[in-house]
């Protein structure tokens, strides 16, 4: 998670607010920021001549974007699942977070760019891919993830030492 964070956030404007999962804050759950999009939405430049970076993300890029990740929505903004808001701290939060790390790390090679961005994927065969991988890395980060979600007061429910 820390870094995953540390990689999302060369690229501005991509980390939000969230009391984070063990330690680490900020919010990561949902998608990043598309490069492509951020150019071609006019963002990047409206950024350039100093409109302020939330305004950019409000009033350029999740306009042109149109849609955003079913789970967390966008990561430098408020959390939302399936549309709908969540609250910062919360459960949904929590459990989004948690997965935020680890699903990243799962996505990286083939979604992510050096500068922390996502790769805009091309073609039939390349997106069909991602659509496919994305979610599949859900499951696959879930062994690691569920017992992480344990909070650290009920772990001697699930993890207890042997007596020697």
């Amino acid at each position: 998670r820390a870094y995953q964070k540390a990689h999302s956030g060369k690229f501005p404007g991509q980390i939000g607010e969230s009391k984070g999962f063990r330690g680490i804050d900020g919010k990561m759950a949902g998608e990043r920021i598309f490069e492509q999009d951020w150019m071609e939405s006019g963002a990047a430049d409206a950024y350039a001549k100093g409109v302020p970076l939330d305004k950019v993300i409000k009033d350029f890029y999740l306009p042109y974007r149109n849609r955003l990740s079913p789970l967390g929505g966008f990561q430098g903004r408020a959390g939302l699942i399936f549309g709908k808001s969540y609250q910062s701290g919360g459960f949904v939060d929590y459990v989004l977070e948690g997965y935020s790390g680890v699903h990243d790390t799962l996505n990286q090679p083939y979604f992510y760019a050096a500068n922390g961005t996502n790769r805009s994927l091309s073609g039939f065969w390349q997106k069909g891919l991602g659509y496919m991988l994305n979610p599949a890395n859900v499951l696959l980060a879930s062994p690691f993830v569920l017992p992480a979600l344990i909070p650290d007061y009920m772990r001697h429910f699930y993890f207890q030492e042997r007596d020697q």
